[in-house]
């Protein structure tokens, strides 16, 4: 992966737009499995200027659409008291009553959380416009991170939607795990924009951005594997997939 056509609005799986602030890289490599199948790998140093390599893939219409991915977690991960997002479902920015531009929170999140690594969903709605401001639910998943193996996911959403009337189309989120239904979330799941929130894989580290809770650097690097990625859309074609 390069940065080819990143500011030229190409959104195909191919070249895809990169999110690589400081030394933070994306490659494509053998399957750690052994598969032989080709996949990414994201990778960001514990330097104290990097937090996220990452690539997105802009952008879907609203409606329906069922995302897969896989994540391969190695067992000598680089563990964090914090959130290390691995996918995610972000918004675009809001001005304020200054016309400044807030970035909030993604609306979906997906998460290896804390010392003792966990998986956990994070969604955010809009909590305020002015200032506009995110109210953050954590979803718990029950499930054990496998290391050193693929965890396969599944992501049927349905895009909750304003209308020009003033109602709400109703959303849903269902979230599976190697086959396994872990999540069900019904209702308002995005800041009902006007476009639908983009998807964004790899690694980003909130709290190594500078800030307080930033803490010391010089630790192992952290490294996540991703693979079997596709993009279905469930009103009628599949958008997109990559390996």
């Amino acid at each position: 992966m390069d940065r080819v056509n990143y500011d030229q609005n190409d959104y195909t799986w191919t070249e895809l737009p990169l999110e690589m602030p400081g030394k933070s890289t994306a490659t494509v490599v053998a399957d750690p499995a052994g598969s032989g199948q080709l996949v990414g790998r994201f990778v960001v140093p514990d330097d104290g200027e990097s937090f996220r390599a990452e690539v997105h893939r802009r952008r879907f219409d609203w409606g329906h659409y069922r995302y897969a991915i896989s994540h391969y977690i190695p067992s000598d991960f680089a563990r964090f008291r914090y959130d290390t997002i691995i996918s995610q479902w972000h918004g675009y920015p809001m001005q304020d009553a200054n016309g400044k531009n807030v970035s909030l929170n993604p609306p979906i999140a997906l998460s290896v959380y804390g010392a003792d690594p966990r998986w956990v969903l994070n969604t955010n709605l809009l909590a305020s416009t002015n200032p506009p401001k995110a109210a953050t639910t954590h979803h718990p998943i029950d499930v054990p991170i496998a290391y050193d193996r693929w965890n396969d996911w599944v992501f049927d959403i349905t895009w909750s939607r304003l209308l020009a009337d003033g109602t709400v189309t109703p959303g849903l989120i269902v979230v599976t795990l190697n086959g396994q239904e872990v999540l069900r979330i019904a209702g308002d799941n995005n800041y009902h924009q006007q476009w639908p929130p983009y998807f964004q894989m790899g690694i980003y580290r909130p709290n190594w951005r500078a800030g307080p809770n930033r803490g010391p650097s010089g630790g192992p690097p952290v490294v996540v594997y991703h693979g079997n990625m596709s993009v279905s859309d469930l009103n009628g074609c599949t958008a997109a997939s990559a390996p």
